[in-house]
């Protein structure tokens, strides 16, 4: 029980580290880079939309509202996959130096 509830604590804690660090990053790109959509990014919801059924979403705030939700989505991935390497490294360092 007592290591179930460990388990989930540090799940709790890795889904939380990930969630700030990739708000906070997705905030940074937003201030800092963005100060219009990118006309990339613009052709590419719009590709996405009308291949998936969805050409009917025309609205520039609607794009521009896809367009932050994807960047804070790829921010989520990209905090994923710097954290949680991190997490083992850091897990196997602590482990290693108990039991030595």
């Amino acid at each position: 029980m007592k290591r179930k509830l460990l388990v989930i604590i540090r799940v709790i804690v890795l889904v939380i580290v990930i969630h700030y660090a990739g708000v906070y990053l997705a905030q940074y790109i937003v201030y800092r880079y963005l100060q219009e959509m990118p006309l990339w990014m613009h052709d590419a919801i719009r590709f996405t939309l009308d291949n998936t059924g969805n050409s009917d979403i025309r609205e520039p705030d609607d794009l521009s509202t896809i367009a932050l939700l994807s960047v804070l989505a790829t921010c989520w991935i990209a905090a994923a996959l710097v954290v949680i390497p991190l997490y083992i490294v850091i897990r196997k360092l602590i482990h290693r130096r108990c039991h030595a």
